[in-house]
Order: structure tokens, then C-alpha cells, then sequence
């Protein structure tokens, strides 16, 4: 599950979704950012993204996750109209098929990461861009703990294993637990079920 298109301030880029079963979503989402104003930037043909559970902003670069929903093709176009620095982290684990599934940045030092989810490639990238992580092992990411939603110091997540609950808490975050079993079932958890539209990608800057 993940919202169907990824914000850049007014700018709103559709998803491409793989399978059919979600793609009749798409029309419905740009009708609505449209009837806002929203300028609608179109992924190219036969690339496929799936929009924000595919394209987290962390510090200066955009992380852009790939294979399991996503084309590693379509980082360089998310890169060529945001203006934003674009760095592919491949997805190895079908059960963590979403890049927010494994990544969730908490502030500009920050995040919690699931390194299971990654290629040795991607666990550097990430080693090397976040200087604080709290590293989840194979159990406590698929609590999908990381899906969660941070909004200042809080941070909501559907579940929170204890050491997580700990190490957040000693950097200051509050933790606040809301119950969506039955989404979870879907495959989805809170993060999943909203779009932030405050993103500004093309303010990322290298």
C-alpha cells in the first residue's frame, strides 16, 4: 500500500503502479491534485514508481527504492524535475516491498532503518548518510514499525517493538501507537495511509 504519487510543493508526479489491480487509482488521485492546481509532472511511459513509499527526502539527497514495485529507471527522472540528488536503494525482501517499509527518517540526524530490506549497496548509502540509526533486525521490520508517521517530536507508528520504543524515547521522541491490525493485513501500516503534502524535494540540494 502507499499513496498514489509523490508531492514536490505544487508539483504532484502520478504513480505508475506494476499491477493492475491498483492502476485505476492513479486517474482518481491527479483529478483530485488537479482540481487543486497542482502542476502534474507524468513518469514515462513504461516506468514504473509507486510515489511515496518509493522516494523518502533524508538531509540533502532523495533515497529512491527499487525492484520489488519500483524501476531503478525512474531515479533519474525524480532526480531531473525536482532538481533533487537521487540515491537507489534496491529492495532484496518481497515482504518489505516499499522503501518506507524499511526506512523512516525522524529528524536531520535520525532514522529508523531495516538494513535486511537492502542490498550491501544500499546498507552503505544509508551507513553513510544517516548519523544516528536505530537498526531494526528481521522480526522487528516486519512489525513494519518503520511505516510510521513523524509529525515534530511524535512519532506514530502501528506498532513499536521495546527496544525501539527505548532508544526513540532516549533521543527525545514521543511515541505514540495507533492500532491499524486490520490495513496491516493488507500490508500496510500508518505511514501507508497518508500523503504529506509539505514535501519540497526541489528544495533538496546537493
Amino acid at each position: 500500500m502507499t499513496p498514489a504519487g509523490l508531492v514536490d510543493g505544487h508539483r504532484f508526479i502520478p504513480a505508475r503502479f506494476r499491477h493492475p489491480e491498483r492502476q485505476p487509482e492513479t486517474p482518481l488521485v491527479t483529478t483530485w491534485f488537479a482540481g487543486r492546481h497542482y502542476e502534474i509532472t507524468l513518469l514515462p511511459e513504461h516506468v514504473d514508481h509507486e510515489g511515496a513509499g518509493d522516494a523518502l527526502p533524508f538531509r540533502d539527497v532523495v533515497l529512491s527504492g527499487y525492484r520489488t514495485r519500483s524501476d531503478v529507471r525512474a531515479a533519474p527522472f525524480l532526480s531531473r524535475v525536482t532538481s533533487a540528488p537521487v540515491r537507489s536503494l534496491e529492495l532484496i525482501d518481497e515482504r518489505l516491498y516499499h522503501l518506507d517499509l524499511t526506512f523512516c527518517p525522524l529528524d536531520d540526524r535520525h532514522a529508523i532503518c531495516a538494513p535486511t530490506g537492502w542490498d550491501h549497496y544500499g546498507r552503505r548509502v544509508v551507513a553513510e548518510l544517516v548519523p544516528e540509526s536505530i537498526e531494526l533486525d528481521a522480526d522487528e521490520a516486519m512489525t513494519f514499525c518503520a511505516n510510521s508517521v513523524v509529525v515534530g517530536r511524535a512519532v506514530i507508528m502501528p506498532s513499536c517493538p521495546p527496544r525501539v520504543g527505548r532508544q526513540l524515547e532516549a533521543w527525545g521522541f514521543d511515541v505514540v501507537i495507533c492500532t491499524v491490525d486490520e490495513f496491516l493485513k493488507a500490508g500496510g501500516g500508518c505511514r501507508c495511509l497518508t500523503l504529506a503534502l509539505d514535501v519540497e524535494l526541489s528544495s533538496v540540494t546537493s
